[in-house]
């Protein structure tokens, strides 16, 4: 397995790319494996953390989680504008469902033939709700992503890196304010189109 992974590194290695061109434009589901950390805040609540672990539909108390799909367009070689887009629901002991929108704007610098480190940030909102009467929420978050693309074949990249979400203001719906932050690591998958 180790010898296959390396024989598609190197032969990729040849075609791969460090950055992004002009024109551009990038496909990718994100977030799609991570650790991370939450901290939520709702007045007149005991604030609560979590540390949650997991591949693809990470149960959470937060939106800020799930795993996504995003579109990227490089305007100039290396200036990315694009975001993403996420429809999720859960079901236990309460259901819900929801979506979340992520604009932002990101610059990507060649860390030589293979690696791009890809600073990226924006905005997150997100509404959920839940059926017989539990609380719906909503978010507004700042959003920022240190990624690093690794580029075994060209056109096809893994990510990898840190991401940090700052809630800056949010609502439950019984009009009490809601905010959480969060702290992690993730893991995707890209393709340059």
């Amino acid at each position: 397995m180790g010898t296959a992974a390396l024989v598609l590194f190197a032969q990729g290695r040849a075609f791969a790319q460090a950055i992004p061109r002009e024109g551009a434009v990038t496909l990718a589901v994100e977030r799609a494996f991570s650790i991370h950390t939450l901290h939520t805040d709702i007045e007149n609540e005991p604030d609560r953390d979590l540390t949650a672990f997991g591949l693809l539909w990470v149960r959470s108390e937060s939106a800020l989680h799930v795993p996504r799909v995003a579109l990227d367009v490089f305007v100039t070689d290396g200036l990315s504008v694009g975001g993403s887009l996420a429809f999720y629901a859960w079901s236990g002991d309460s259901d819900r469902s929801g979506f979340l929108l992520a604009p932002r704007v990101g610059y990507a610098f060649g860390l030589g033939r293979v690696v791009t480190f890809w600073p990226r940030g924006g905005l997150t909102f997100y509404s959920e709700e839940a059926p017989g009467g539990s609380p719906e929420y909503e978010q507004l978050a700042l959003a920022f992503e240190a990624m690093f693309a690794f580029w075994p074949r060209h056109g096809f990249g893994i990510l990898l890196g840190p991401t940090f979400d700052l809630g800056v203001t949010g609502e439950v719906g019984d009009d009490r304010d809601f905010q959480q932050r969060s702290f992690g690591l993730s893991f995707g998958l890209l393709g340059v189109l």
